[in-house]
């Protein structure tokens, strides 16, 4: 795929006509997903480089390394086992302890997340470069849309996510 992710795709095009539309579509696509018939399914590691677009401008939903599959009746008490590292708690919703959910819900908060990355061209909580600064954060709610920059990313601004 030469248009590359959600991130780099929007960047080049950002200023043609249309692209404000096509930008929305990223996400939407990803609403379908975590809506799909059950079981459901629990991404965990969203976020817009996660989002590859293909060659038609259609987004591809990637970076299923940490994916789990909900079963019916699943106990969601029970501790999930992680894959590995996520890289991504700036899109996940974190319980009262700081520790990352991962149940449907914890995706919905990943889709607004990725909705608001793509849409601005910002990380998530990109005034924080590092991530055990993002926890308490999230635990007071989504950022407002005063938080977030414009729709253009600003030279030099963190991009560590």
């Amino acid at each position: 795929m030469n248009n590359s992710d959600a991130m780099t795709y929007p960047d080049r095009y950002r200023d043609n006509s249309g692209m404000k539309k096509n930008i929305l579509q990223i996400p939407w696509g990803y609403n379908i997903f975590i809506t799909a018939a059950p079981p459901p399914v629990v991404h965990s590691g969203m976020k817009g480089k996660n989002i590859l677009i293909s060659d038609s401008g259609g987004g591809v939903l990637g970076g299923f390394g940490l994916t789990k599959a909900l079963a019916d009746g699943e106990d969601t008490d029970l501790p999930v086992v992680m894959t590995g590292k996520t890289g991504a708690q700036r899109w996940m919703r974190c319980s009262g302890d700081y520790e990352p959910v991962l149940a449907t819900h914890c995706d919905v908060w990943g889709w607004v997340m990725v909705t608001l990355e793509i849409i601005s061209g910002s990380i998530p909580y990109y005034k924080h470069r590092q991530d055990m600064n993002i926890m308490p954060k999230i635990l007071e709610g989504p950022p407002s849309a005063k938080t977030t920059r414009n729709s253009i990313r600003s030279p030099g601004a963190a991009n560590d996510g």
